[in-house]
């Protein structure tokens, strides 16, 4: 009976964060991100609430595969925690790296008019106002269901809120953040800008960026944009594969 309470507060808890997940559905973003976690969480929330019935079961079947089946998700729920960890750890560093006062900015591109792309080029257009000498290279190619560029899209929308075209070069060809950086970087080289890059990107994609951006010899800073708290788990947990596939592939 003592552990009724405890039992209903992470039911609770647990409902909240695959709530979480499932919110971008709503939005029209589906992706790994969020498939992962409403998987995750959805497993864990059933087990907590069949926690009763699986002790009973296993008491009775001390052999039954149910056992080494739950031993087996545990370990491998702990190595998923501590990969989780291990990752964020550098992907907050990677946001407290500042860029080199003459650093060229680039702007990586999403899909246009996204939530993303939006706190992204707001992030921009902030820094230029603080770095008038700065030059800003926007970068991004058109997505299958894309009109224009996303390159594009940006400089129209930061020219129309104020921000001196002459300070703003656009790369419409990449369809990557490699892409994005080693685009760019033929782009600055082309026009004598500074190799250092400010990068901006969403808070959780810095550190991929800056490993793309290492393997290129580029040497970043990070301006980050804010993710929008109904987003970021989905694409925080998208990240943490998209870093493994970076580092090992």
């Amino acid at each position: 009976m003592k552990s009724y309470p405890l039992r209903f507060l992470m039911v609770g808890l647990l409902s909240l964060i695959l709530l979480w997940f499932v919110l971008p559905i709503f939005g029209g973003i589906l992706n790994i991100g969020n498939i992962t976690g409403i998987l995750l969480f959805g497993g864990i929330l059933l087990y907590i609430v069949n926690l009763h019935r699986i002790r009973n079961h296993m008491k009775q079947n001390q052999r039954s595969p149910l056992v080494v089946l739950l031993f087996a998700i545990k370990v491998f729920l702990l190595l998923v925690l501590v990969t989780a960890i291990v990752e964020s750890f550098f992907m907050v560093r990677a946001c407290m790296t500042n860029p080199e006062p003459d650093s060229t900015v680039v702007v990586l591109g999403c899909q246009n008019g996204s939530r993303m792309m939006l706190s992204r080029v707001n992030a921009a257009s902030e820094y230029l106002q603080d770095h008038p000498d700065a030059v800003c290279i926007l970068s991004g190619g058109s997505g299958i269901d894309e009109s224009i560029p996303e390159a594009q899209y940006m400089y129209d929308w930061m020219v129309r809120k104020g921000v001196d075209p002459s300070v703003l070069l656009t790369e419409s060809q990449s369809t990557s953040t490699r892409e994005n950086l080693s685009y760019s970087l033929e782009l600055a080289k082309e026009h004598g800008l500074s190799t250092d890059f400010a990068v901006v990107t969403n808070e959780f994609h810095q550190y991929r960026a800056s490993l793309g951006a290492k393997k290129l010899g580029i040497s970043t800073g990070s301006v980050s944009a804010e993710t929008p708290w109904w987003l970021f788990p989905t694409f925080y947990v998208r990240e943490l594969y998209g870093i493994l596939y970076e580092v090992f592939l």
